[in-house]
């Protein structure tokens, strides 16, 4: 579904919809606290908002439509929050539990270097009698003084984490109350002007009332016209009509004497996709009877949200059309010829191509303004999308993105990222937005796009395509999601595992197989740490890639890291 939208300039309309927006409005916060707060029956409620506020059943619809939208996008942020809490508290105990083990081994450091001072005391007022004493392994070029700063430093971080620890495990508390409550909070408004009433000089308020306007007139700046498929031009109460290029908004009732039951607007062309909006209203299209299982001819619903924008004297009204496009007969995007996978990092878009065979032969990286707004983020992933989609269609390559998973993501760029500051800058709206936007033009331009889980494709793309000076290592990411889409082997070839199957037979006894994965699992740390030395030391990772041999890889150092030998 994509929405477009053009100004309405006609002033008789939006004087109109200032009042019926801030009533419609107004009955959206009634059903709100009727039906999630007290948790009447929808059925009843229909009837009594009907006679009570004089609408019809159509805007009772819409009303319900968008109200109940909100509260499940709540309840979804609310579970996302909930999980990536889980995980932050979990790595803080990781990194707790590593600092005491740390401060345990110097302790015992400490005490085995006091113990050989003793000793070597004892063998200096013996006259020297005897050998003198050795310094045991673990404390050969130990300075006592480090050692008791680190674990002063440690003790330190330790406190630090545990508050840190604390205050997470208070929110999460607070909202698994908040989620077994059963009673959603949304602040109809946005709570983000609402708390500024609390600091109005600061925020270009001239008083309390100022503040208090501007807020009622954003919480009551918006309403929604749900579509219907069965209805004529798509929609019951507003009916585009693409020949006399004007829209009738059917009215509630309760506005019938003072502006009639219709109101008819002149509207301009939408700027955008106009010819799609109109085929949508005027054709039907093949479609899939759940019911039935067959295909059936059918309209496609129009649904319009009339939105003022601006602030003051500078407020302006526009129409929006929300509907679903035709999809194009024609397909691009064989597998058979290779894929293009992409992956999405704090200030950049990485992108590697592959041949049929699994191998790279081009890449690149399309960089955003990590710092900008959201408007110009937007414009700039629309203008590399677009770049990609055009270069995908002219390679006739699907385009493969990883799995939406943010909490994930962000745990990966720990890894792969090195500044802390970039890695917070890439939010969850923006990765969401980046892959709807991503689906919306590859789904306009009727290319094929693919999905697959992320993980451990950082660390496949570092052992496996190292060698590739010239790919970072968001690249080699990249690589790794088209090579997981095509189905090539993520199995390194290493002396001790078997190359036949993606699944690897564990030692012992029985027949229990265990993933690729595990590997990988087992050997991330120490890749981690040896492509770090590599790089801050000038040398070759000794990992090489025979192209003639798509699944053959072989490292030389592989007996170091000591994975996969089962």
């Amino acid at each position: 579904m994509i929405t477009i939208e053009t100004e309405i300039r006609d002033p008789n309309a939006i004087l109109v919809f200032k009042k019926v927006n801030a009533y419609l409005s107004e009955i959206s916060r009634h059903y709100f606290h009727d039906r999630h707060i007290l948790g009447k029956d929808l059925s009843k409620l229909k009837s009594h908002y009907i006679k009570r506020f004089l609408i019809s059943g159509r805007h009772f619809n819409s009303i319900r439509s968008q109200v109940d939208g909100l509260v499940a996008s709540k309840t979804d942020i609310l579970e996302r929050q909930i999980d990536t809490l889980k995980v932050r508290i979990k790595n803080t105990e990781k990194s707790i539990e590593k600092k005491k083990k740390r401060n345990v081994k110097i302790s015992k450091i400490l005490a085995a270097i006091k113990c050989h001072k003793t000793k070597v005391e004892k063998w200096k007022q013996s006259n020297k009698s005897k050998q003198k004493p050795k310094q045991i392994k673990s404390i050969l070029k130990q300075d006592s003084v480090l050692l008791l700063k680190e674990r002063e430093s440690n003790l330190q971080v330790i406190h630090q984490k545990n508050r840190k620890k604390s205050i997470l495990e208070n929110t999460l508390s607070h909202l698994e109350k908040q989620k077994s409550g059963g009673k959603p909070s949304i602040c109809f408004g946005s709570r983000r002007l609402f708390n500024k009433q609390h600091h109005l000089r600061q925020n270009g308020f001239k008083s309390h009332e100022h503040w208090q306007q501007e807020w009622r007139d954003h919480r009551d700046s918006e309403s929604y016209w749900l579509g219907t498929w069965s209805e004529s031009f798509r929609n019951l109460n507003a009916q585009y009509d693409p020949w006399k290029k004007q829209i009738s908004f059917r009215l509630p009732d309760a506005f019938v004497e003072e502006f009639g039951p219709k109101l008819d607007v002149q509207v301009s062309d939408f700027p955008y996709r106009h010819e799609e909006f109109v085929d949508t209203i005027l054709n039907q299209r093949q479609v899939l009877d759940k019911k039935t299982g067959k295909m059936k001819d059918r309209h496609m619903p129009v649904s319009y949200r009339l939105k003022f924008k601006g602030t003051g004297d500078n407020k302006r009204l526009y129409l929006q059309a929300s509907f679903t496009p035709r999809t194009k007969d024609t397909e691009y995007g064989d597998r058979q010829l290779g894929a293009i996978g992409v992956d999405i990092n704090a200030d950049h878009i990485a992108w590697a191509e592959t041949d049929r065979f699994g191998n790279p032969i081009n890449k690149g990286s399309l960089a955003f303004d990590p710092h900008g707004s959201s408007n110009l983020v937007s414009a700039q992933f629309g203008d590399h999308i677009a770049s990609l989609v055009a270069y995908a269609k002219e390679k006739d390559k699907p385009i493969v993105c990883e799995r939406l998973d943010f909490a994930k993501k962000k745990q990966a760029l720990k890894e792969t990222e090195p500044s802390r500051k970039l890695r917070k800058v890439l939010s969850e709206f923006r990765y969401k937005k980046f892959l709807q936007m991503l689906q919306s033009r590859a789904g306009r331009e009727s290319l094929k796009l693919r999905s697959v889980s992320a993980s451990y494709s950082s660390i496949i793309g570092f052992a496996k395509f190292h060698a590739y000076k010239s790919y970072s290592t968001h690249e080699l990411a990249a690589l790794a999601l088209a090579r997981r889409y095509l189905r090539f082997s993520e199995r390194p070839r290493i002396h001790g595992t078997l190359l036949g199957t993606a699944s690897i037979p564990t030692s012992g006894e029985g027949t229990k197989i265990r993933h690729v994965w595990s590997i990988w699992s087992k050997a991330k740390l120490k890749i981690y740490e040896q492509l770090r030395l590599n790089a801050s030391q000038g040398i070759s990772s000794g990992f090489t890639y025979s192209p003639l041999h798509p699944t053959g890889y072989h490292a030389i150092w592989a007996n170091q890291l000591e994975y996969g030998s089962s």
